[in-house]
């Protein structure tokens, strides 16, 4: 049997615990979930380029620091993105600095701004949140953080608030990401996210911010366009076309080690704690997701940044033909076609 290629991305949630409600997740009801020793990140293996943090809050993880440095070194520098809320500053900030004296530079951080004051507020369920999570970005900006951005999940309760998030960005000087649509998902977010209602208003923000992405001179923008326009597509069909490399390219890992293809199927590999990485990657667990799995019959297909961006990564000729070719189209004053 052919060995499967080694994983080159993953999304680690460090831990379960989280000190907002937001509307669209359930994580913050969940009863305690054993964390992993930080030890057991050096178990990963060292192929990892990219690595999102996530949570729950990952700045709640009292030992966050030790765990990037961890990470860090066995993977050789990865570029690595912690998500979080922005809430606690102070322990944020505090973080940070340790992280960066700990000379692990290829950092970023992404903070959640899912609208514009009360919206924003009203999305995370904590009162005060968006001036938060202002203050936090500021303070980011000031350590140095270099890497620094803001990050928009669409949810019924904001999808009119896109445009709004996209301004404060430029205003702000920092990078701005559209993650996705919430999805349903034990893992996380929650099981049971109703569909966008007002798909047209979804739609009509994506169609220009991905037109807008076309005609900038920035050669990043283009790309982000090719993400911007999958949304578009998922959202006008539920679906998506291209390959997905959940269990092949990148993988889950939850605070207690269990290793799952993504953030949205809960199939389980095997647990860090009790085997070696290459034994999970291997497993009959994960040959069967492999042989059943793909892009025609995913019980939960997604489009969201983290599952996206590996698979730019490995088909960079069929990224750049669709950009140039829609960055021509959107010039000549023709519409762009969706990423299928």
């Amino acid at each position: 049997m052919r060995s499967p290629r080694s994983p080159t991305d993953a999304i680690i949630a460090v831990t379960y615990k989280c000190n907002s409600k937001c509307v669209m997740c359930d994580i913050w009801k969940r009863p305690f979930c054993e964390e992993i020793e930080p030890l057991s990140y050096a178990k990963l293996p060292g192929s990892l380029k990219y690595i999102n943090i996530s949570g729950g809050e990952p700045f709640l993880r009292k030992n966050l620091p030790e765990i990037i440095s961890i990470l860090n070194e066995t993977c050789n520098k990865p570029k690595i993105g912690i998500s979080t809320n922005g809430l606690f500053t102070d322990r944020i900030k505090e973080n940070m600095e340790t992280i960066l004296s700990n000379r692990v530079k290829n950092v970023g951080v992404n903070v959640s701004i899912h609208g514009i004051g009360e919206f924003h507020d009203r999305v995370e369920g904590i009162k005060g949140a968006f001036d938060k999570a202002i203050n936090t970005l500021h303070i980011l900006k000031e350590i140095g953080i270099r890497d620094l951005g803001i990050a928009y999940t669409a949810t019924n309760h904001n999808i009119d608030q896109l445009s709004c998030v996209i301004k404060l960005a430029k205003k702000l000087d920092i990078q701005y990401t559209f993650c996705g649509v919430a999805h349903s998902s034990e893992l996380m977010f929650r099981s049971n996210n109703e569909p966008i209602a007002n798909l047209e208003e979804l739609r009509d923000q994506l169609e220009k911010l991905t037109k807008d992405h076309l005609k900038s001179f920035y050669p990043k923008n283009w790309f982000r366009a090719y993400i911007d326009s999958g949304n578009y597509y998922y959202a006008k069909t539920g679906k998506r076309k291209i390959k997905c490399g959940a269990g092949t390219d990148f993988f889950f890992m939850t605070p207690d080690g269990e290793v799952h293809p993504d953030n949205v199927i809960n199939w389980s590999f095997g647990n860090i704690t009790n085997k070696k990485f290459d034994e999970i990657w291997q497993s009959d667990e994960a040959v069967e997701f492999r042989n059943k799995i793909n892009i025609n019959n995913c019980p939960n297909p997604c489009w969201m940044l983290c599952t996206v961006f590996p698979h730019m990564r490995h088909n960079p000729l069929h990224v750049i033909k669709w950009v140039l070719t829609n960055k021509f189209r959107v010039d000549a004053g023709m519409n762009f076609t969706p990423v299928q």
